[in-house]
C-alpha cells in the first residue's frame, strides 16, 4: 500500500518488521533478499524506510536503539522461536 504524499506513516509494515529483524540478526541486504524472495534494492528500500521510521540513517544506530532498550536479544530470540524466522 502507498502513502499518499504529505501522509504520515504511523508504523513499519510486516515486510519492514521482517526486514528489521534479519538486518539485526546482522544479516546483509543480499541474504535479507534471498531470505524474503525479494531484490536487494527493494530491502534498501525498505532499510531506508526503517531508516526514517526511527530517526536514524544507519543500521548501526538502529542497532543502537534496541539495544540500549535491552530489547535486541529479546526481538530476535521471540522471532527465532517462530518457523517463519528460523
Amino acid at each position: 500500500m502507498r502513502k499518499l504524499k504529505g501522509q504520515e506513516k504511523k508504523g513499519l509494515t510486516g515486510r519492514e518488521q521482517e526486514t528489521l529483524v534479519y538486518m539485526l540478526m546482522g544479516l546483509n541486504s543480499y541474504v535479507i533478499a534471498d531470505k524474503m524472495e525479494i531484490t536487494p534494492n527493494t530491502v534498501r528500500t525498505m532499510l531506508v524506510n526503517i531508516y526514517k521510521f526511527f530517526k536514524v540513517s544507519t543500521r548501526e544506530a538502529v542497532m543502537g536503539l534496541f539495544i540500549d532498550k535491552g530489547l535486541l536479544q529479546i526481538e530476535v530470540d521471540n522471532m527465532l522461536k517462530t518457523d517463519k524466522w528460523g
